[in-house]
């Protein structure tokens, strides 16, 4: 299976976000991978030590969908403390009003956060992509990202 229609030309915003709406329309009919496929291709990913980080999020993101929505988030937090940490040691404290908030940090930081990674088939190949949406207090959807973060074979 593939994309259909699709020219071959994925157009990516900085940290290889989707932002073709032609793209995400897809990606929205598309199911998200189940905890064994994650694992499977986690330890697929782990087999090369450069790509062992994201075979281990695979695994951590799938162990956290089984266990609801507040885990996600939990699991999330950790990699925005990293973050944090990470622009304090570079620019120093990040509650300088000069500093602009990143749009990314202030999506992520909302509560809750739903994610989820899907494979997307192209030319037996699959793009993994990391998918975080943003709830609003009557938990429907606000905000939506999509990210492509690997490839496994399809």
């Amino acid at each position: 299976m593939s994309i259909p229609e699709y020219d071959g030309q994925i157009k990516l915003g900085p940290g290889n976000e989707i932002t073709d709406p032609q793209l995400i329309k897809l990606l929205n009919d598309q199911p998200p991978l189940k905890l064994d496929e994650l694992l499977q291709a986690s330890q697929f990913l782990q087999k090369y030590p450069g790509n062992a980080p994201l075979g281990q999020h695979l695994a951590l993101v799938g162990l956290a969908m089984e266990r609801g929505p507040k885990v996600v988030h939990a699991a999330l937090a950790g990699y925005d403390d990293f973050e944090e940490g990470a622009e304090y040691a570079i620019r120093g404290s990040n509650d300088d009003p000069r500093n602009e908030p990143d749009p990314f940090d202030v999506f992520i930081r909302r509560q809750p956060v739903k994610g989820s990674i899907l494979g997307l088939p192209i030319d037996g190949l699959a793009l993994l992509v990391e998918t975080f949406i943003s709830l609003n207090e009557d938990n429907t959807p606000d905000i939506e990202k999509h990210f492509i973060i690997g490839v496994i074979p399809g």
